[in-house]
């Protein structure tokens, strides 16, 4: 991923998915497939986001919200399972 320091980052293969249900890798799988964007923004706190990595597998990014310093913080999770094509 991209991300300039504002809200919005971009997914670097240029797919990335909002999950409002978690992120299971099937979920995840589907919606990369199916409701992908190039951008993304981070926010509220607890935000889920799929995207394909660049070796092809499903990815899970979770936004965690700002630190006591104003930092972003994440958590993101990657399955050995292969992404759905663009």
């Amino acid at each position: 991923m991209s991300w300039s320091g504002n809200d919005y980052f971009a997914a670097l293969n240029g797919r990335v998915a909002s999950s409002l249900e978690g992120a299971p890798p099937t979920i995840c799988a589907d919606l990369i497939r199916d409701h992908s964007r190039g951008m993304a923004r981070m926010a509220p706190s607890g935000s889920w986001f799929c995207m394909p990595t660049s070796a092809a597998q499903v990815a899970a990014l979770e936004y965690l919200g700002p630190d006591e310093d104003g930092r972003r913080q994440f958590h993101y999770i990657v399955w050995d399972m292969a992404a759905p094509s663009g």
